[in-house]
């Protein structure tokens, strides 16, 4: 029997996508026939947590270098306590790779005496970190000799991270589908009949999210308060810039996933003109959880999300958020038929690889992968 367990030291709350994506390892250890058990933080306040899930962990880590080097010592005896327990056929899952907590907790196996399975998914560029990923390169190396190299396996959702990462660590990555585009909830409206709602989704409303476009996009419509478009937004965006118009509708900032889903089943646009500094190559799961529930998502040229749109010929998705004639433009693709045909393609497409199945496939497959290497630890 296989054992795997999610460190999830970092789960605060059920908000965004971090537990969702869990309870997603969770449902595809089942398939898979493993036991799953998720670690997590003592303090997690998360309500519907698993019965058979442990509350383990300190409490998440501090931003400050000095937080993180003060309790140092306790999450390495945490790690230490909780890992000495486990069977030997276990496989431990970070997911996004997090320098300290990946050093302490591949510390905590060695002096545990356990050579288990490593498993860590990474979802940010090597540009993006501290020398271009090169202390990220030299943690993992030293992991591999530690735990025996076909002991650590990398994940990465982004097909674009593959070759990267494949470059940086001289080692093969594993490619998963992203598991969470199921929507429970029915498709309705919400909206006013004959208004094109399009939203601005999440909230978690930074500037790499696009704010000055959405900032931009209210301005137009009070200038332009006869078209038939409707801006839903996040209420704290009223403090950010985002101009009130009865064009403009100030939501609940934080939504539970089922509000979530009401909302993304409701609406008929996702704003994402996310900056594509810091989404050259990083997935987004609300765009793929847009096209799942059959929305037209509006994206900014060169980022992963523009990659995604090009590989089904949706280029007009990639919009010129400075153009004078935005929304007019907005509702002419809204009311095009080659792009719904288009869209409705690229759905397809996305049931059949980001689902729960594929991704359950492709954990087994690396579990696989190492029962069957000669050179098993």
């Amino acid at each position: 029997m296989t054992h795997l367990y999610s460190v999830l030291s970092q789960l605060e709350n059920e908000l965004g996508h971090v537990y969702e994506y869990s309870l997603c390892v969770e449902r595809a250890a089942s398939m898979n026939g493993w036991t799953h058990i998720g670690w997590v933080p003592r303090n997690c306040p998360i309500p519907t947590i698993p019965a058979h899930w442990q509350k383990n962990l300190p409490k998440n880590w501090g931003r400050p270098i000095i937080s993180w080097l003060w309790i140092f010592w306790g999450w390495l005896f945490c790690y230490w306590k909780a890992i000495r327990g486990v069977p030997p056929s276990s496989i431990f899952l970070l997911d996004n790779l997090n320098l300290p907590q990946t050093f302490t907790f591949s510390l905590a196996l060695l002096l545990a005496g356990k050579s288990p399975q490593l498993w860590v998914i990474q979802r940010h560029s090597p540009h993006e970190m501290r020398r271009r990923g090169k202390w990220l390169s030299d943690l993992v190396k030293w992991i591999s000799r530690c735990l025996g190299p076909n002991n650590f396996t990398l994940f990465t959702d982004s097909e674009l991270l593959v070759p990267k990462y494949t470059a940086l660590f001289s080692k093969s990555i594993h490619l998963l589908p992203i598991p969470n585009t199921a929507i429970a909830s029915a498709k309705r409206h919400l909206g006013i009949e004959g208004v094109i709602d399009c939203w601005w989704p999440g909230g978690s409303t930074r500037k790499e999210k696009g704010l000055a476009q959405i900032q931009r996009f209210s301005s137009l419509l009070k200038t332009k308060g006869s078209l038939p478009l409707r801006l839903i937004v996040a209420q704290k965006t009223q403090m950010q810039g985002v101009i009130p118009s009865p064009s403009v509708l100030y939501i609940e900032n934080n939504l539970n996933r089922s509000a979530y889903e009401a909302w993304l089943n409701s609406v008929h646009i996702a704003l994402l003109p996310y900056d594509p500094k810091n989404y050259s190559d990083k997935t987004s799961y609300i765009f793929a959880e847009a096209i799942a529930a059959g929305l037209m998502p509006l994206a900014r040229e060169g980022s992963w999300l523009a990659h995604e749109l090009r590989r089904f010929s949706l280029e007009e998705l990639l919009l010129d958020w400075d153009r004078t004639d935005l929304l007019e433009h907005i509702l002419y693709l809204h009311g095009d038929p080659k792009v719904r045909k288009k869209l409705q393609l690229m759905k397809e497409a996305y049931a059949k690889f980001h689902c729960m199945d594929q991704f359950a496939a492709a954990l087994g497959l690396a579990n696989d992968q190492f029962l069957q290497h000669p050179l098993r630890a």
